[in-house]
């Protein structure tokens, strides 16, 4: 008897442990994977109803449906920018975006001490390099040259304007698109294009714009970031259109904004950071557009009143044909 009581005591420390062991294998196996994490990078703020918006609401909107974790820095200057990018590195985000060109330098730096982190620049097709730096680009030169048409059929002095911020290759490129849109429609009408050098300066902004209505120009864009507000503030001080380039800014200038090119970078990161989460994101180059559904023209907002029916229906039959892949506007001269 003794040595039977005396082998079970015997089985019973072996089994204990085991089973012990079991169990704590069992608890990490139930334990839940941490979410993947995205980090955004912006050069102005969050509420500039234009880039800087744009991309924090396609990020916002990607994580309803992807249920991720997400964090941003707005306003970070291009020479901060290494120091932000690397700071979300270190964290262990999983995918830092990095929303502009003139960041691609600094992201190409970082990405070489962190190969397990995913790096995207936007508004670039130069940034990208193995194993985990890609670019993407919800084509702004087709924002452009759709808000080119659009200001060709609206204007009745043949002289239109474009105003830029800061010279990026990105906004050079869209407005450059807006004018072969407008020559696309009408070769006479003049385009008239301006540079404030700023991306934060509302007043001159406002101040450049009313300079282009005054020699003629009755439909303007502009692609200043939110200095663009200032070109709408014009129109409406002088009762011209306004066509908004990145998002749409009816609400900005709900009496002058006819419609906007709209880049939508929701429909962007919706598909590059559901590729992300799975590992399929490559270090390559991504241009979505007109095709995609990432770029469209905003919703009149009852504006397509003070829109001749021949223009819209012209305009509305470029849109279809850019859908369906008939018109290219990278073959036209």
């Amino acid at each position: 008897m003794k040595r039977m009581v005396a082998l079970l005591v015997a089985l019973l420390l072996v089994v204990a442990p085991l089973a012990g062991c079991g169990g704590g294998k069992k608890a990490e196996e139930q334990k839940p994977p941490a979410k993947f994490r995205v980090a955004l990078v912006m050069p102005g703020p969050v509420n500039d109803a234009g880039w800087n918006a744009t991309a924090y609401q396609g990020v916002s909107e990607a994580q309803k449906k992807l249920d991720f974790e997400f964090q941003y820095t707005e306003n970070v200057s291009q020479s901060d920018a290494e120091e932000v990018l690397r700071g979300y590195a270190q964290q262990g985000f999983n995918l830092v975006i990095a929303h502009g060109y003139q960041f691609g330098d600094a992201v190409l730096k970082v990405a070489k001490d962190f190969p397990k982190v995913m790096f995207l620049t936007t508004s670039t097709n130069k940034h990208q390099a193995p194993p985990n730096a890609a670019s993407a680009i919800a084509d702004y030169n087709e924002e452009g040259f759709l808000m080119g048409v659009m200001a060709a059929l609206l204007t009745k002095t043949k002289k239109v304007g474009s105003i830029g911020g800061e010279h990026m290759a990105s906004i050079e490129g869209q407005l450059a698109h807006f004018e072969k849109g407008v020559k696309y429609i009408d070769p006479s009408v003049q385009v008239k294009t301006v540079w404030t050098g700023s991306f934060s300066d509302i007043a001159k902004a406002k101040e450049t714009a009313i300079a282009l209505i005054e020699e003629g120009c009755d439909v303007l864009t502009a692609s200043a970031n939110q200095a663009g507000v200032g070109v709408i503030q014009a129109c409406q001080a002088k009762g011209k259109f306004y066509l908004g380039l990145n998002s749409d800014q009816h609400a900005v200038g709900p009496d002058v904004v006819v419609t906007s090119g709209v880049g939508d970078w929701k429909v962007v990161f919706e598909v590059l950071i559901a590729k992300a989460i799975k590992g399929e994101l490559e270090p390559k180059h991504y241009l979505m557009g007109v095709k995609d559904g990432a770029v469209y023209p905003a919703p009149y907002h009852g504006m397509d009143a003070k829109i001749p029916p021949e223009a819209k229906q012209k305009f509305e039959e470029i849109v279809q044909q850019m859908k369906e892949g008939k018109l290219d506007i990278y073959s036209l001269r």
